[in-house]
């Protein structure tokens, strides 16, 4: 897909739009996933690696804002700069448990 041609939002994500303006807070449709590496984790690596998948999926590099209260893809261009803050939990700090870790707790 060219990069200067805009999407249009298919009716499923102008719903899932329309919902979220509703409850911007709610994570109703995050999906989330946690994983714990074992060993040392190179970030660098780990950011080109992420950088190069979503450099290969449009998906990944979608987002939507709002034009005139209409739903608006925007693609972001390649390459991807993945921005991947980390925190080392490992050197003696208490580690957080899944729920405290988790972003829909109430």
């Amino acid at each position: 897909m060219p990069e200067e041609h805009e999407p249009m939002p298919s009716p499923a994500q102008q719903r899932l739009w329309f919902l979220q303006q509703l409850a911007p807070d709610s994570p109703q449709y995050n999906v989330f996933r946690g994983y714990e590496p074992r060993g040392p984790l190179d970030v660098a690596a780990l950011r080109r690696a992420l950088g190069a998948l979503a450099d290969r999926h449009v998906a990944l590099r979608m987002r939507f804002t709002a034009d005139g209260g209409v739903a608006r893809a925007v693609v972001s261009g390649t390459p991807f700069d993945v921005e991947l803050p980390c925190t080392d939990l490992g050197s003696g700090g208490r580690r957080p448990t899944s729920w405290e870790n988790s972003s829909w707790r109430t």
